[in-house]
């Protein structure tokens, strides 16, 4: 899925009993209501499987994406995995978030 900033894209793949959704480019105002599309239709299918969000390619990340990802862990729960990025982590940890987050990696 391509969005609206430069080089922006989310691919999904479900390998076994884990679906990797991965964020390339810059996760900001403009770009964060299509993760946020791409999180409403994982509640809908492979709910038996984790999800794995891999922000480890995003260049940028802004209060629009934290405020998504606090979103997605209210909505899917335990079931939710976040790797991160330099640009993710940064941010992250700028507001304390991480041990409130199910950061796995980064």
């Amino acid at each position: 899925m391509a969005g609206p900033g430069d080089g922006f894209t989310i691919t999904r793949l479900r390998s076994g009993d884990i679906v990797r959704v991965s964020v390339v480019g810059a996760l900001d105002i403009a770009t964060a209501p299509l993760l946020r599309k791409q999180f409403e239709c994982e509640k809908q299918e492979d709910i038996d499987a984790a999800l794995l969000v891999d922000l480890r390619k995003l260049d940028f990340m802004d209060s629009c994406g934290l405020h998504l990802l606090e979103w997605a862990y209210s909505v899917h729960g335990e079931r939710l995995r976040i790797s991160l990025g330099t640009a993710a982590a940064r941010l992250v940890d700028a507001v304390a978030l991480r041990d409130k987050l199910p950061i796995v990696d980064g």
